[in-house]
């Protein structure tokens, strides 16, 4: 029977204490990414699409019953439509009811099913005449499938000046934080209202001060005081460090916070 040397044992030893120690490091790795996984919600995309509109008809078409008003692109590789040569003068009804004929087309669904968690809105310093020139709105439900709870997130995107509009649809599991939504009741000061109110607080003197080189962002959500507006101008080009923020209640107007 062959014996092993010192040398040869010692060797081996080594060896086997090596593959002992890379197994638990890497159970070790194993049951540390198991346990950060908990309390995390793991989030699948299901949907990503790109549609084209024509924003100068859209919404005659749609109070019209049109049902050809969006058209999935499908073309490889991607062919845009033309920006729009005049922005568009919609309001925040308007865009809801653009939400509510995509939703239709995009989704064959009804939004009555949905909560709306977030809505904002953007346009340039130099659009403050016209209104938002894109919206965006993130609407979610909490569902059964396949024996397990999850949460559903479908966003939709609605750009006027570029003729596009974007939906996604992303699954979220395990359903961990519960989101709080937004119910725009009658009384709650539509974006048009909050621009306004932005722009007499601070807004306009900052426009002018840059000379309107810069971008409006407008986002109701739920916060502290409930539905608030926050309006964030923000430069670019060479005034990407500008920066000015108003929070606004959105029930009353009344300016809670500038930055």
């Amino acid at each position: 029977m062959h014996k092993l040397n010192k040398h040869s044992a010692r060797e081996l030893i080594l060896s086997l204490l090596l593959a002992i120690s890379m197994t638990l490091l890497f159970e070790s790795c194993m049951i540390f990414n198991r346990i950060l996984d908990e309390g995390k919600e793991q989030q699948t995309e299901i949907r990503d699409e790109t549609y084209t509109i024509d924003s100068s008809t859209l919404l005659e078409s749609i109070n019209q019953g049109g049902k050809d008003t969006f058209t999935l692109k499908t073309a490889i590789p991607n062919v845009y439509p033309s920006p729009s040569a005049v922005p568009v003068q919609w309001n925040q009804s308007d865009y809801l009811t653009i939400a509510q004929a995509f939703y239709s087309v995009g989704w064959q669904d009804n939004l009555k099913d949905w909560e709306l968690k977030n809505l904002y809105f953007g346009l340039k310093c130099s659009e403050i005449t016209y209104g938002p020139q894109s919206a965006g709105f993130n609407y979610f439900k909490t569902e059964e499938k396949q024996d397990r709870v999850i949460r559903v997130l479908r966003h939709l995107f609605i750009a006027a000046n570029d003729n596009i509009a974007i939906l996604s649809e992303i699954e979220y599991f395990p359903e961990i934080t519960k989101w709080t939504s937004i119910k725009l009741p009658p009384k709650t000061i539509p974006v048009e209202i909050a621009l306004q109110i932005a722009d007499q607080n601070g807004g306009a003197k900052f426009r002018e001060r840059i000379e309107n080189n810069c971008s409006i962002y407008a986002e109701i959500s739920y916060g502290n005081y409930g539905e608030i507006w926050v309006i964030s101008y923000s430069g670019f080009e060479n005034q990407k460090n500008e920066l000015f923020r108003l929070e606004i209640n959105a029930n009353t107007g009344e300016i809670i916070q500038e930055k």
